[in-house]
Formats: C-alpha cells, structure tokens, sequence
C-alpha cells in the first residue's frame, strides 16, 4: 500500500481546521476511481505526533487516523501517546545524523522516534531484560506506559481501544464523509449512513476554548447527542 503522508508532510503545530480539511480533502478528490484511501500520523523518519503537534492533540489525531473512510496506519506508540526521547551525541545510531556531526546531529537525526515501546514502568519499560537497549528508553516510561493506561480509567489507550472498537460500525465502513470548518480552530467531520447512527468527531486544533453551536453549522444532526468517546483533557464525560 502507498502510505499518504500528507496529514505529516502537510500539516504542523500552527494548521488550521481549513488546513487540516484541505489536506484531507486533496487525498480524497485526487484518487483514482474505486480506490481506497489511507492515513498515517507518524513513522519512522518523523517526530512523534505528541511531540509534533502537542500533546494534547494525541487523541484527537487518532479519532481522525480512525475514523475518516479507509485504513489507518499506527505507529506504535501513538495508541499511548509516546513523545520523543532526547539522544545524545553519543548515543547517536540514525546514519543520517552521525553523518552530519556533533554541530548539526538533532536536525537530521531520527532516533528520538525510535526508542522501545514503553509496556510498562520496569527496567527497560519492559521491552528488554538486557542491560541497556539498542537506543535508550525514554525516561518518562515510568509513568507512560501501556500497564499504566490499561488500569487508568481515562487514558490515551482506552481512548484508542474505543475508536478500534468504533471501525467495526457499519457507518465507518460504508458511511458518507462530510468536512466541517466550524472556526478557525475547530475542525469536525461527520460519518453517517441513512439507516445507521450519525457520528460528528470535533477536534480543537487551537490553544482556547471556545463554544460551538453545532445545529447552526451542521444542519442535519439528531436533536439528541451522545459523548461517544471523548480524549483525556476534555470537560465532558462518555455518555
């Protein structure tokens, strides 16, 4: 499968809800006919979403990875909300980066998206019984980590296990997708099949609150709404 990078390349910490609905769309209008669209928020050779745009945009960037029509790509780590780990010079593997020095290392290295999945908070996170890993464990592991989140009641984790679980819905595998710019901070979409639930995802890119009323901008919603799920530094509750 061609991975569509552009909700990486394309989109940063200062994007928009039009650029995050122009970038969406740019995939989804240029495909070819009956074929069917990917996303990916993070890999290999890019920092980590929660250190590239904020953590507190972890769970938002996996409702839309999710949630938009087609299949989702994880990076592991993402479903915890893993950030990058600092490298030193000396602790330096990515080629790339040894190849460019002391002086210039942290522009071209892409180690500090490497580093073991965090299982929990032993030696190691869990990852290795060795004395030392390949690349270093990141030093919050201790506190991120997946045993940590399993038994935490509002966690990245359960956040992502809910819209998994959320795929095997009719309406994310056949519904319509509508985009919504409702500020220009606040991006919403919405998934929905005439015989089926309608679901809105509303994501704040920004750094404010900010009150939206969603019956004068989306007119076709049911006049009760339901928090389905909902990420771990929002005021609402599921249900």
């Amino acid at each position: 499968m061609p991975f569509n990078f552009q909700l990486i390349t394309d989109i940063n910490d200062h994007s928009t809800a039009q650029d995050f609905s122009n970038v969406i769309r740019k995939w989804l209008d240029h495909m070819p006919e009956k074929c069917w669209p990917n996303w990916v928020i993070g890999n290999h050779d890019n920092s980590r979403v929660a250190s590239r745009l904020g953590k507190e945009l972890a769970d938002g960037m996996n409702m839309i990875n999710l949630l938009l029509p087609g299949t989702a790509i994880t990076y592991y780590g993402e479903e915890i909300g893993m950030v990058d780990t600092f490298i030193r010079w000396d602790q330096t593997l990515d080629p790339g980066a040894i190849n460019a020095g002391y002086e210039n290392f942290k522009k071209f290295t892409r180690d500090p998206a490497r580093t073991p999945f965090q299982w929990d908070s032993s030696s190691n996170a869990g990852f290795s019984t060795s004395y030392r890993t390949w690349l270093p464990v990141n030093p919050n592991h201790w506190y991120l980590n997946l045993n940590e989140q399993k038994i935490t009641s509002r966690s990245h984790f359960h956040v992502y296990k809910r819209l998994a679980h959320l795929r095997l819905d009719p309406v994310f595998q056949y519904g319509k997708l509508d985009l919504f710019v409702l500020s220009k901070w606040v991006f919403a979409f919405t998934r929905k099949l005439e015989k089926g639930d309608t679901f809105i995802i509303i994501i704040n890119l920004g750094a404010d609150e900010e009150f939206i009323n969603l019956y004068d901008k989306i007119s076709y919603l049911p006049s009760i709404v339901t928090v389905h799920t909902c990420s771990i530094n929002s005021e609402y509750e599921i249900g």
